[in-house]
């Protein structure tokens, strides 16, 4: 019994350290967080407590991305993504994803779209955005590198890149957004193409669709057994139930090439059947 009594001694003593009442916790624990600050977590090492093997990296800066992009652009034979990947120590995953981002953000740009600068400087600061130090070096010394900590599981799936030879188009970025133009004065090429490979597209949904609709069963005579109902979409309840809407979605999910494809298998099916039948009548 005095070991029991001890125990409830020590929760005891344990509920009196933790705070109470909200300004309890904010004289004790809650001061700290009062104002944002970067990686401000929790523990002093994850960001969640109970999962301290999550120890996400920092992400790249804005600016070392913009470094990035503008070097590609300049010289996209000397400065490929290849090059880019090895020099900064980034996966060739991470640099298409960030060349591909820059990109759209210029095409943005152009389009008058805005973009949410203040949001992306807040982020960075917050989240302690990384910037490689031979990206800060070529800066006149307003941007400090960042020091992330060293992860193995990081490391081999970037080495992993390397291996795997995945930058198959290494140039689509430039292509994306702007194309040559011929010096006598005439459109571009390509906003036609892309139009007209857009019209074709809605074209064949078109008639994948129209097909669809062909081939659906023929709907059954009205009887006093079978009742439809007038419009397209309907609601109906019952006493104490939910309430449940019924949509007419005609052939809007029916694959017209599966259906075809076991019809034409169940003839060829029919008509194996039917010729072994016909031989075995004539043996008889």
């Amino acid at each position: 019994m005095p070991e029991l009594e001890d125990m409830g001694a020590q929760e005891q003593g344990e509920r009196e350290k933790h705070p109470s009442t909200y300004r309890e916790f904010m004289e004790k624990i809650g001061y700290k967080y009062q104002f944002a600050k970067p990686r401000q977590w929790l523990e002093h090492d994850t960001p969640f407590p109970m999962n301290p093997s999550f120890k996400p990296p920092p992400p790249i800066s804005d600016y070392a991305k913009d470094v990035m992009f503008s070097k590609f652009i300049a010289d996209p034979m000397i400065n490929n993504p290849r090059k880019l990947s090895q020099r900064y120590g980034v996966s060739l995953k991470r640099v298409d994803a960030i060349l591909r981002l820059k990109g759209m953000e210029r095409h943005w740009t152009k389009t008058d779209k805005p973009l949410q600068t203040g949001f992306q400087i807040g982020m960075d600061r917050l989240l302690g955005a990384y910037t490689h130090p031979a990206i800060a070096s070529e800066t006149s010394g307003n941007v400090l590198p960042g020091r992330p900590e060293e992860r193995s599981d990081v490391t081999e799936a970037d080495s992993l890149e390397y291996i795997e030879r995945r930058d198959a188009v290494r140039y689509r970025y430039e292509r994306q957004y702007w194309e040559s133009t011929p010096e006598d004065g005439r459109e571009p090429l390509l906003p036609g193409v892309l139009e007209a490979a857009k019209q074709r597209a809605h074209m064949k949904e078109a008639a994948e669709k129209e097909m669809a609709n062909r081939i659906l069963s023929k709907r059954l005579p009205k009887s006093p057994w079978i009742t439809r109902p007038a419009h397209h979409s309907f609601v109906t309840w019952r006493k104490g139930r939910v309430a449940t809407r019924f949509v007419d979605v005609g052939a809007e999910f029916l694959d017209a090439d599966a259906v075809l494809k076991h019809r034409a298998a169940a003839k060829s099916k029919h008509r194996r059947r039917r010729s072994q039948e016909s031989k075995h009548a004539l043996k008889n």
